[in-house]
């Protein structure tokens, strides 16, 4: 996730001293009526969704496919491939930790193409690359394919996973940012809701093999698509403004300022260091347990279907809980909100 451009972290790196009163905010509001801006919170015009609102239900989407690609489905393939190669749990579960690493190292990259270039450029190429790299996963044979194709396969789809559509949410909403972002979050629980049982489904039907050319299928027939068609960098460029305000100015007219830090202003913040921190906290208990999750439910006997179940039952607690506290974020501009999340 990239802070130059004020994305995520907005809300918690902005100084207690620029939040204006409630009251300020409403006069502000109603002063840039008159300079030319019509706000329309949800809706852009009256019986008509903002289309940013669009955008954020077909990224929800794609990161659900995504995230169960890159996170959630992997424990269903540890047993086929122990039973097949005869490699031991250690050495198949190190494919999913090179591939976490390799798209952790690509994340600052993607960030700064994103914030250079567009989201929408790093998802159309995020989808190609990632679909490649899931059909070099098909035909792996050796363990060290094994390592070389899933950390390809982590670092492409950085590129269409969270941090694009991060990008996305920032450009499109301002005061409705936590709500956009919590619905990418809830792609993440969704993919672990609907997408672990699918796959489950598939491996058995058809093999772990063929399960990843259907994987590589989905990035390419959804991700693609949505990118060349459906995205749109900047809501300026469908003559809105963030939050489904209407540009009455036009495209010479003057543009609003972005709130936010720069990128090396943010890291010299301790909050900065706090969030990094606890992500990783966060990210080391939970895909320690999801690696292994299937697998250890067996273990202690119960059947594939019920471990299945059980994942995906652990995702869907998720989703209501993450939609709740992004409406928290916004309506109390909090960072214990967002940490919460």
């Amino acid at each position: 996730m990239t802070v130059e451009s004020g994305k995520a972290f907005d809300v918690a790196f902005e100084p207690s001293a620029a939040k204006a009163p409630r009251a300020a905010q409403r006069r502000a509001r109603r002063s840039s009526k008159l300079a030319g801006v019509k706000t329309g919170a949800l809706f852009s015009m009256v019986g008509r969704l903002h289309y940013g609102w669009w955008l954020m239900l077909a990224a929800t989407i794609g990161v659900a496919i995504a995230s169960t690609l890159l996170i959630w489905a992997f424990s269903l393939f540890i047993e086929p491939l122990e039973g097949q190669f005869g490699w031991s749990r250690a050495e198949v579960s190190l494919g999913s930790s090179l591939a976490l690493l390799a798209s952790g190292l690509a994340s600052p990259f993607v960030g700064r193409w994103a914030d250079r270039y567009g989201p929408r450029s790093a998802i159309v190429g995020g989808s190609l690359l990632s679909g490649g790299a899931l059909v070099l996963l098909s035909t792996t044979s050796a363990l060290w394919e094994w390592y070389l194709f899933y950390a390809l396969a982590g670092a492409s789809l950085a590129f269409a996973y969270l941090i694009p559509f991060q990008a996305l949410a920032s450009r499109w909403f301002s005061q409705q940012r936590g709500m956009a972002l919590g619905m990418l979050a809830v792609g993440v629980s969704l993919g672990g809701f609907v997408g672990v049982p699918v796959f489950g489904v598939l491996i058995d039907a058809i093999g772990w093999e063929d399960t990843f050319l259907v994987g590589a299928a989905l990035m390419v027939a959804y991700l693609l698509p949505l990118g060349l068609l459906a995205v749109r960098n900047d809501p300026h460029e469908m003559g809105l403004l963030p939050d489904g305000a209407v540009d009455t100015l036009g495209a010479a007219g003057v543009q609003p300022v972005v709130a936010g830090l720069t990128l090396q202003t943010a890291l010299r913040t301790p909050v900065f260091w706090a969030v990094t921190l606890g992500i990783a906290g966060f990210s080391y208990a939970s895909f320690g347990l999801l690696s292994h999750a299937v697998p250890l439910f067996e273990s202690l006997g119960t059947s594939g279907a019920t471990a299945t179940a059980m994942v995906s039952l652990t995702a869907g607690g998720g989703i209501m809980a993450r939609v709740g506290i992004a409406a928290l974020v916004d309506r109390g501009g909090k960072f214990e909100y967002a940490g919460m999340a």
